[in-house]
């Protein structure tokens, strides 16, 4: 009878240990957690190198932002590093199960905005068309991870992605702000989505297709400017982009263009007589309150983008043109003229003095600038404008 409860008191004594190991390995479980999601999803790429730093990207940065504390310090804690490896644990983040690794802080996860960042965007840059589809679900998931890069890394993303030829993936990325926190609100960002409409029409020596894929760009454009994420919605605020004759100016522009090139130099459609009375009517606006600025600055910048000489082309380009396509019908006739004279005096101005400089860096040698600098796309713009026959 004695033996008999002993083994009895054997059995509980086990059964209450093993009850014990079984709570402690819960903390190491592999049924799945939930947790928001999605992850972002990235699509193999032209580049092994760049699939590598999206990986780690994924991996080491926006998984772990996605955790509750609780997996935090199971995966960032030295601790736990064995328990982990023995003892899978899984959480599901969105539809997805994803296994917790080990990460060793002070040796796996990369500087974002020194080393991932910069080294993503170069080589998408550099690399094939299909790789900057993955750009929207990078912003996406720095959004959610809260590691929004800076307005003028930004706007440097935007210009990278239109000098290699992507305006329509920053378009499909200002179509979801909330998500990829790229909005029209950031200079940097508008100033390079503007200028880049013209440039799609200018890189095809303004070719009807061309020109008019950049007519529907502009017009997608406006429609976002109308939205609260890139402006200020239904009213109008102080420098609105909406009424800046900087930008009115490319809508213009491409509109002067388009009737010179293509429709024997008439205004089929009307746009453009309405885009110059709106050029004209903000112009008259500023210069009633006292500012020239628009036609009175003619300073070659030494360094970085010639801001002013790109702003300047589209108001003289398409100014001039819309005189030619409307003849005595253009509105507000001579502030146009004297708006088209003063600026054709100052980039000329800024155009020689590219060209002295780049001379002055070749040891005197008559040279333009560089291909692909500032000043070369600058002279570039400024040699697009369309002759008018006489």
């Amino acid at each position: 009878m004695a033996s008999l409860c002993m083994r009895c008191a054997l059995r509980r004594r086990l059964q209450e240990v093993s009850s014990t190991r079984t709570s402690a390995r819960r903390t190491f479980s592999s049924s799945p957690a939930k947790r928001k999601g999605p992850l972002p999803q990235f699509t193999p790429t032209s580049q092994p190198e760049l699939d590598g730093i999206l990986t780690s990207l994924r991996e080491k940065i926006l998984i772990p932002a996605a955790l509750g504390n609780r997996e935090r310090n199971l995966i960032f804690k030295d601790k736990h590093a064995t328990a982990l490896r023995e003892n899978p644990e899984f959480v599901t983040i969105g539809d997805e199960d994803v296994q917790l690794q080990h990460i060793d802080r002070t040796k796996d996860v990369p500087s974002l905005r020194r080393e991932i960042l910069p080294k993503a965007i170069e080589m998408m840059a550099n690399g094939e068309s299909e790789d900057w589809n993955n750009l929207p679900a990078l912003l996406t998931g720095l959004k959610k991870a809260k590691r929004t890069p800076e307005y003028k890394v930004t706007g440097k993303i935007a210009r990278k992605a239109i000098e290699a030829g992507e305006f329509k993936v920053i378009l499909r990325c200002l179509q979801k702000p909330e998500s990829t926190q790229m909005t029209l609100r950031k200079p940097e960002v508008l100033y390079n989505v503007i200028y880049a409409l013209r440039k799609t029409a200018q890189d095809e020596q303004w070719s009807e297709a061309a020109t008019s894929k950049a007519i529907r760009d502009a017009h997608t454009v406006t429609m976002l400017l109308e939205d609260a994420e890139h402006g200020s919605g239904s009213e109008l605020r102080e420098h609105d982009p909406r009424t800046r004759p900087d930008i009115l100016a490319v809508y213009l522009e491409l509109a002067a263009v388009y009737a010179v090139k293509h429709q024997e130099g008439k205004d089929v459609d009307g746009k453009v007589k309405a885009y110059a009375e709106r050029v004209l009517f903000n112009m008259a606006a500023l210069e009633a309150k006292g500012s020239t600025e628009l036609y009175s600055r003619v300073k070659v910048s030494s360094t970085g983008p010639q801001r002013e000489m790109m702003r300047g082309i589209p108001v003289y380009h398409g100014l001039r043109l819309a005189m030619h396509v409307l003849g005595n019908e253009m509105p507000n006739a001579q502030l146009a003229h004297r708006v088209v004279s003063a600026w054709e005096t100052g980039l000329s101005a800024m155009a020689d003095g590219l060209r002295a400089h780049a001379t002055e860096k070749a040891g005197g040698k008559h040279r333009w600038p560089k291909s692909g600098t500032y000043g070369w796309t600058a002279l570039r713009a400024w040699r697009s404008c369309l002759p008018i026959d006489k």
